[in-house]
């Protein structure tokens, strides 16, 4: 009886042993890679937001590391910045989206876009070193932001409600296309 009683659990334990085997050669199988959903319907906005046609944006960023942290932190600082008409939130919020748009960057490098890519990281170099030049922060009863005469407000208040709202994709198309105001 004893030796059964072995018998069954050594027959058990291998069982469990082969099931384990078996789950780790699945879980093993390749998983085609993809951005998180809301990661590629915001890089898809911003490729429509500075015009760019790249076809297939799915294929072109399997192999990219993109979050959107700095996009959320930008956000919030100006966000802030707007409320409290701080230039200083601004300017913080404007050196977090340079982040962010740097990350965007590497990130659609395989998407047909190299004279943009190059455009974009001297762009994203002014913006880290600071606004003056690229953009100017006017403080009058309300916080306006320009560049070259054109008021970008508006684009970065929506941007900002767009994220809020949880709308990456026209989020994305704000940010595409206060780039593509940045770039002219």
């Amino acid at each position: 009886m004893k030796r059964l009683t072995v018998g069954v659990v050594a027959l058990m334990v291998l069982a469990v042993m082969m099931m384990m085997n078996c789950q780790s050669h699945t879980s093993a199988l390749p998983i085609p890679k993809q951005l998180p959903s809301n990661v590629l319907a915001f890089v898809e906005g911003f490729l429509l937001g500075i015009e760019a046609d790249v076809g297939n944006v799915t294929s072109c960023t399997k192999d990219a590391k993109i979050t959107l942290n700095d996009f959320e932190n930008a956000f919030y600082s100006l966000e802030y910045g707007f409320k409290k008409m701080n230039p200083q939130l601004i300017e913080t919020g404007l050196k977090e989206l340079a982040a962010g748009i740097e990350e965007i960057k590497q990130g659609i490098e395989d998407c047909n876009v190299k004279g943009i890519i190059k455009q974009i990281e001297s762009l994203i170099a002014q913006l880290k070193s600071g606004t003056l030049g690229i953009i100017k922060v006017l403080v009058h009863e309300t916080i306006n932001i320009f560049h070259n005469s054109e008021n970008l407000t508006n684009e970065f208040k929506n941007a900002i409600q767009y994220w809020k709202d949880k709308k990456y994709e026209l989020c994305g198309v704000q940010v595409g296309m206060i780039v593509g105001v940045l770039l002219e």
